[in-house]
């Protein structure tokens, strides 16, 4: 097993990497904070000060003992996200570092394609030991006091079509560098203020999908198609008018909806004659 942690590369970068090697960390992410800019610390406006950089970084990492193996193009690209006139600049500036990581030996490159920033989606912190303070996302906190919705608004169909203008451009040089492209998930996921489009990521050796992930987009998408969700709402049975299945019996009122949804696990399929013990997903009427 290998320990990995993320670096942002400003300030005293050195004094981070003691402090990771001292905690046994392995690997190292580079983080690359707010993006490359003009006039910014990270130089890519060229190949050559791509290359320089990145091969003087992994040279760094590996005097305190470990491996640079990622970097986190993961803040700022805000016009390759939006489909704004600057994102052809932005997308040339990572075709120069997916191939000066290549030349550097750094093998992934992960990015995200969400507009709101993470520390925006985010609940009071928690306690944890010693006093230390948690990162937490409560949601139903979170929705007392929700991040401000994207300002002009970019529809769903809108981001598909910039990721899809992104991947195009950036996937035929990565495959050359022999460098892997690494999607974040939209996570946590929020109900609004921004299209989600990364839910999962599919991948056939380990056959797993985070399911906070999958379950909120699944909530979400019923709920952009009219559905509405009821919270802690067991289905204790179904209502039926002869052999025909009306809606669904819980703790309080029945529902009867034009259409339902019920869980899909053996276990909680009903069976003629059995009552459901699962929760009512959603209904629209």
């Amino acid at each position: 097993m290998y320990i990995q942690d993320k670096v942002s590369w400003n300030g005293d970068v050195a004094n981070k990497l003691r402090l990771l090697k001292t905690l046994g960390v392995d690997c190292v992410a580079m983080d690359i904070p707010d993006g490359p800019r003009d006039g910014g610390a990270i130089n890519l406006s060229t190949l050559e000060s791509a290359t320089a950089f990145f091969r003087k970084a992994k040279s760094a990492v590996a005097a305190h003992g470990m491996d640079l193996r990622t970097v986190l193009a993961t803040s700022g690209f805000d016009e390759i996200k939006r489909g704004l006139p600057g994102r052809d600049r932005q997308i040339a500036w990572l075709l120069n570092a997916v191939q000066a990581m290549g030349a550097a030996g750094i093998p992934i490159l992960a990015y995200n394609f969400k507009l709101l920033n993470s520390k925006l989606l985010r609940s009071a912190p928690s306690n944890g030991r010693g006093g230390a303070k948690y990162i937490s996302f409560d949601y139903d906190e979170y929705l007392k006091n929700p991040a401000p919705p994207i300002e002009p608004p970019v529809s769903e169909e809108k981001m598909w079509d910039n990721i899809a203008y992104f991947l195009k451009a950036v996937v035929p040089a990565a495959e050359k560098a022999g460098v892997r492209l690494a999607l974040h998930p939209d996570d946590p996921p929020v109900p609004y203020g921004t299209p989600a489009l990364a839910g999962a990521a599919y991948s056939p050796s380990q056959r797993h999908v985070n399911p906070g992930l999958l379950t909120q987009a699944l909530a979400q998408a019923a709920q952009r198609r009219g559905a509405r969700l009821r919270h802690d709402t067991p289905a204790l049975g179904l209502l039926t008018s002869g052999r025909r299945v009306t809606g669904v019996r819980t703790g309080g009122a029945g529902l009867v909806p034009h259409r339902m949804a019920l869980p899909a696990d053996d276990d909680v399929v009903p069976r003629p004659g059995q009552d459901p013990q699962g929760h009512l997903v959603g209904h629209r009427p």
